[in-house]
């Protein structure tokens, strides 16, 4: 069963940021600091996505997004989406396979879910900062 555009959620916002680290007297410009977590961290992160999803708590969804992500994606478009989705494949039932995997640099975790009457990934990428940045539900 194809799920159609208006079921992607999916806002791969590049934000690439950098900071500033500061001494007592010096300043240094330009130095990117990366807080990296594991690659099982992300994906406790993923599971949590989508056991909040299943259990329809959408403000909790966006716990873990970066924060353009969670100006832009409202727990009402997430609702929508996924009410949406489960009319058309029928009730979630559990993940049946996880994989992690590197695109255009970013991590993802990519979750094979199956629903009543199909199944489809649910794919959460991270940015740099490994804060959610892309949540996409795919056939």
């Amino acid at each position: 069963m194809k799920i159609n555009s208006l079921h992607i959620i999916s806002f791969a916002l590049l934000l690439l940021p950098t900071h500033r680290l500061e001494s007592s007297s010096n300043q240094i410009d330009n130095v990117i600091i990366r807080r990296s977590i594991d690659e099982s961290s992300r994906m406790v992160i993923a599971q949590k996505i989508i056991d909040n999803l299943a259990k329809e708590k959408f403000e909790a969804v966006r716990a873990d997004f970066a924060g353009v992500l969670k100006q832009q994606l409202s727990p009402q478009n997430i609702k929508d989406v996924w009410l949406s989705t489960t009319a058309q494949l029928g009730r979630f039932e559990k993940v049946v396979a996880t994989r992690t995997a590197v695109i255009q640099g970013y991590n993802q975790v990519i979750s094979r879910c199956k629903f009543e009457s199909d199944v489809i990934n649910i794919e959460v990428t991270f940015n740099e900062d490994d804060k959610v940045f892309g949540l996409f539900l795919k056939p």
